[in-house]
C-alpha cells in the first residue's frame, strides 16, 4: 500500500502541496481502493491456507484411525478386535477412494488367518470377529466396488476362510478366490458368486438359492446336501464335484461344465422343477446328460 501510494503521489506532488482539495480526494479515494484489493487478495491467501491446514489436519485424523484400527485388529482382546472391525469398515466406507481397496485386503488377510489368542485351543468355526469382517467384506458399498475396479487386478483372497453357518444375504462375493473355503451351513441366497474359483471349497448343506453361480469354478468341491434351486450355473466347472443330495430344483439350461452322468444321479430335484439339461453332453461318454429321477 505504501509503493502504491508514493507511486501515485509522486506525478502529482506539486499539485498535492497546493491547494486541489479534488486531487487529493482522488488520491485518497484510489489509494483507499487499491488496498481494499491487496486487502482480499490477502484474505483469500489467508483462507486457502486455512484450508490446505484444516485438510492437512483430517487428513492427519484419518490416517490415524486407520493406523488404530489395523492395531486393533491384531489384539489377542476380541472386543478390541470388534472395534476395530468396524471403525475400519466405516472408515472404508465414508472414504472409500483412499481407504477401501487396502482395507479390504486386510479383512481379507484376517479371514484367511485370524489371530488366535491361545494358541492351544484349535480354532473354533463361526468366530464372531471373523463373522464381522466377511459380513463387511460381502456387503461393500457400490462406491467401494467401483475402487476396486479401478484398482488394477484386484482380487478378493478368501482362500480357507471359515464361512461356516453364515448367513450372508446377497453377497458379493464375485471374482474372489475361495479355494478350500468352508461355506458348510451357510445361508448365501441371492448371492453374487460369478467367475468365483472354489476349487475344493465345502458347501455341504449350504444354501446358495437364487445364487449366481455363473462361471464359477468347483473342481473337486464338495456340494453334498447344497441347496441350489433356481441358481445360475450357467459356465459353472463341476468337474469332480460331489453333488450327493444336491438340490438342482430349476436350474437353468447349461448348468455346468464337466457335469456327468454319475454326479447327476446322485443329485435331486423337487418333481415338478427338474434342471433343464437340453444339450448338455457327459464329457466322459460323450451322451446327453438325461435327469433320470427327479423325485429321489
Amino acid at each position: 500500500m505504501l509503493a502504491a501510494g508514493v507511486s501515485l503521489a509522486w506525478p502529482f506532488w506539486e499539485e498535492l502541496r497546493g491547494d486541489d482539495e479534488s486531487l487529493s480526494a482522488t488520491i485518497r479515494n484510489l489509494g483507499l481502493v487499491i488496498g481494499g484489493v491487496i486487502a482480499g487478495v490477502l484474505a483469500m491467501w489467508r483462507s486457502k491456507v486455512a484450508e490446505r491446514q484444516a485438510a492437512t489436519a483430517q487428513e492427519g485424523l484419518r490416517n490415524e484411525r486407520y493406523q488404530t484400527g489395523a492395531k486393533m485388529l491384531g489384539s489377542p482382546v476380541l472386543s478390541e478386535r470388534l472395534g476395530g472391525i468396524y471403525g475400519l469398515q466405516r472408515l472404508a466406507h465414508e472414504h472409500p477412494e483412499q481407504y477401501h481397496v487396502q482395507i479390504m485386503q486386510m479383512f481379507c488377510a484376517f479371514a484367511r488367518c485370524p489371530p488366535e489368542p491361545f494358541p492351544e485351543v484349535p480354532p473354533r468355526p463361526g468366530r464372531e470377529d471373523v463373522r464381522d469382517v466377511l459380513r463387511a467384506i460381502s456387503g461393500r458399498s457400490e462406491a467401494g466396488l467401483d475402487c476396486e475396479k479401478a484398482a488394477n487386478r484386484f482380487r478378493l483372497n478368501l482362500d480357507n476362510a471359515d464361512f461356516y453357518g453364515l448367513r450372508l444375504y446377497e453377497a458379493k462375493l464375485f471374482g474372489a478366490s475361495l479355494r478350500d473355503a468352508d461355506f458348510s451351513y451357510a445361508e448365501l441366497p441371492g448371492a453374487d458368486m460369478s467367475g468365483a474359483h472354489m476349487d475344493r471349497a465345502h458347501l455341504y448343506d449350504a444354501d446358495f438359492t437364487e445364487a449366481n453361480l455363473s462361471g464359477v469354478k468347483f473342481p473337486d468341491a464338495m456340494l453334498n446336501r447344497a441347496k441350489l434351486g433356481g441358481a445360475n450355473l450357467e459356465g459353472a466347472c463341476l468337474k469332480d464335484a460331489g453333488l450327493s443330495r444336491a438340490d438342482l430344483s430349476g436350474c437353468g439350461q447349461n448348468p455346468a461344465v464337466g457335469l456327468t452322468q454319475s454326479q447327476l444321479d446322485k443329485a435331486y430335484a423337487n418333481e415338478n422343477q427338474p434342471p433343464n439339461l437340453d444339450g448338455v453332453i457327459d464329457p466322459e461318454t460323450g451322451e446327453p446328460l438325461v435327469w433320470r429321477d427327479g423325485s429321489r
